[in-house]
């Protein structure tokens, strides 16, 4: 389970894509920045609780990420830290997710919110809020 919930994770961190809101925002500089889970929809393995919404995600300018996982083991909320890459194409946001390998998928930007609906589970979402 908690392979899974890191690749949605990243996956959900490290792609992205934003509609044309005619602010001269190319999509990129919304998605810097750290962003927390806080909403999984038909998503397996994922469970938000008090703990995995601790788990966020930063984007940096160099499209480098870290991504912190925190999932509850013997009752504690533990965390894990990962270090990956992100890339952004025409409409599209591509990361790599260590293990994984490279995920794509769509984000639609909403105040300060993401949801973000990976290419291979359309009828996945997962929505991070940056704080």
């Amino acid at each position: 389970m908690k392979k899974i919930l890191i690749m949605m994770l990243s996956v959900v961190a490290l792609t992205a894509c934003s509609k044309d809101d005619n602010n001269n925002d190319t999509g990129e500089e919304k998605i810097l920045g750290t962003w927390f889970l806080v909403e999984a929809h038909n998503a397996p393995g994922i469970e938000i609780n008090d703990c995995t919404t601790q788990s966020n995600i930063t984007f940096n300018a160099d499209n480098t990420a870290i991504s912190e996982f925190h999932a509850y083991s013997d009752n504690n909320c533990v965390s894990s830290t990962d270090n990956t890459t992100w890339s952004k194409t025409e409409t599209k946001y591509t990361f790599n997710i260590p293990t994984f390998g490279p995920a794509t998928g769509t984000v639609t930007f909403n105040g300060s919110k993401f949801t973000f609906v990976p290419d291979v589970s359309p009828t996945t979402s997962i929505v991070f809020e940056k704080r």
